[in-house]
């Protein structure tokens, strides 16, 4: 079964390409650029750019996040005005912070996983 289409009608669709367009470039960022930070593959941004495919629920969320903004604004749903360059880079500190964060609780756990063993071991 395909999944529902968040785009009723074309006129979305292009709103949603031309606010995705303005997000790109005031974030100063190539299609290449920004098609590695929504972890995708240059030519579906191209596809979502161009007005000729729509991304699913899960990307648009993925799309916002990394942008700053929401999805009603990227959907045409507000009008309030884009995210600006200041606010999408204090976004992507604040994701790579988190991802930092997660890989050093991932080191200690394992860390201490690994102590617990050569404690067992020298207890054998």
């Amino acid at each position: 079964m395909a999944a529902p289409r968040i785009f009723s009608e074309t006129e979305g669709m292009h709103t949603f390409a031309a606010r995705l367009r303005h997000c790109i470039t005031m974030a100063g960022w190539s299609d290449a650029e920004a098609a590695r930070r929504f972890g995708m593959q240059p030519q579906r941004l191209a596809y979502y750019l161009s007005g000729r495919s729509e991304p699913d629920f899960v990307t648009v969320t993925r799309i916002c996040t990394t942008l700053g903004t929401s999805p009603n604004y990227l959907l045409g749903f507000e009008s309030t005005d884009p995210p600006t360059p200041d606010a999408i880079i204090a976004n992507t500190i604040r994701s790579r912070l988190d991802g930092m964060r997660r890989a050093r609780l991932l080191f200690v756990r394992d860390f201490v996983e690994r102590l617990h063993q050569l404690e067992a071991d020298e207890a054998e």
